[in-house]
């Protein structure tokens, strides 16, 4: 999948389909390229929904269904510490004080647009492989909560079809926004240096006191953020070999994350997350800005979004072929392939006509406000 993914985006990236990407004097690649690994992170936990796909061995599958399923979990985790970093970049740059109109109407053109769009599009494809006998009154207002980014739950029954397999990963959505609600009580806060910090610091033994007993501390992947961010900010990593160090300790929790049997969000993952995240940021490594990963981290957003629409019609239409085919690893890879070229395709078309036009709008009418993606954040010195 990662194989398929990096060849589909190097060709796309190569093609120039996306040309404002040659324009990134002020992102920092490779955090791009790590919202292009989390992206495809997050789409390998849910091709393991694919009927004669998976391994056909019981031990095998089971194996390999628990591994993709703690990618996901994974990917959700690096989102939520990007979004942390991101804010709390900018709060500091502009010592606290910012412009909050502007920053929701940016919040708005930035999430919104595309999210109507996929919504729109989701509930059609839904209507239309649904019962239609089993339509009435009653499906509206489940149809309705497709709308509400999350908050009113991300699966529903419409015409006696379940929209879970559509509609699962909108629940993040919610919890981004709520973390919006708190970004100018964040940022009051910061303008008292002093309290800040012991208000931070509070914050995180709470929450990760709780985390101990429990499997739903997403606010500590936040603060994750704004520790990285506080660090980028500060330190300068300019030998190689620490470099390099930051690199293999990225790679080991990484591969810890998804190979460990653990609670998705226990503590122990957090704790590997946080130090995948940090170490990433702080090595710097070209390895994450390379134009493949960072095309796929540029057109992120649409991938979360329409990946498991793609999926569903892809099962849904090939099933009866791949019940005709062996379940064999050469199988596996096509399918794979075949899959992350649409996921790809469809993701750069949506990037492109929907996001990026608003996107323009936004960065020509509030030059001063919070960007979602990895632009304008902290500089050196």
């Amino acid at each position: 999948m990662f194989a398929s993914f990096l060849v589909c985006g190097a060709v796309f990236s190569r093609a120039g389909f996306l040309p404002h990407l040659n324009e990134r004097a002020s992102r920092v690649a490779h955090l791009d390229g790590l919202r292009g690994i989390a992206a495809i992170l997050v789409v390998c936990a849910h091709i393991k929904w694919l009927k004669y796909v998976m391994p056909a061995d019981r031990e095998t599958y089971q194996f390999v269904y628990a591994c993709h399923t703690n990618m996901g979990s994974l990917g959700v985790q690096i989102f939520f510490c990007i979004t942390g970093f991101l804010f709390f970049g900018q709060i500091m740059k502009a010592d606290g004080r910012l412009d909050w109109v502007a920053f929701y109407r940016s919040r708005i053109k930035r999430v919104v647009p595309v999210y109507v769009f996929w919504a729109v599009i989701s509930l059609a494809t839904i209507v239309a492989y649904s019962d239609w006998g089993a339509l009435d009154l009653r499906s509206v207002p489940e149809a309705l909560k497709i709308f509400g980014f999350g908050f009113s739950g991300n699966s529903f029954t419409i015409g006696g079809l379940n929209t879970g397999t559509v509609t699962a990963i909108i629940w993040t959505l919610a919890v981004e926004w709520k973390f919006y609600f708190l970004v100018p009580f964040i940022a009051a806060i910061y303008t008292n240096k002093k309290l800040f910090g012991t208000s931070v610091a509070i914050l995180w033994a709470y929450l990760f006191i709780g985390l101990l007993s429990s499997d739903s501390g997403f606010a500590l992947y936040f603060l994750t953020g704004f520790l990285a961010a506080y660090l980028y900010r500060n330190i300068d990593v300019t030998s190689t070999a620490t470099s390099v160090a930051f690199g293999v300790i990225a790679l080991l929790c990484g591969a810890l994350s998804i190979y460990l049997d653990l609670p998705q969000f226990g503590w122990i993952r957090y704790v590997l997350a946080s130090v995948l995240f940090l170490s990433v940021l702080l090595s710097r490594s070209s390895i994450f800005s390379c134009r493949p990963l960072v095309y796929l981290g540029e057109i992120s957003y649409s991938v979360y979004l329409f990946h498991l629409l793609i999926l569903f019609l892809f099962q849904r239409n090939a099933e009866a072929y791949l019940q005709t085919v062996e379940r064999t690893s050469p199988h596996f890879v096509a399918v794979t392939f075949v899959l992350a070229f649409l996921v790809v395709l469809v993701s750069s078309l949506t990037f492109r006509f929907v996001e990026l036009p608003f996107l323009r709008k936004k960065a020509a009418g509030n030059p001063g406000g919070l960007e979602s993606g990895a632009r304008m954040v902290p500089q050196q010195g």
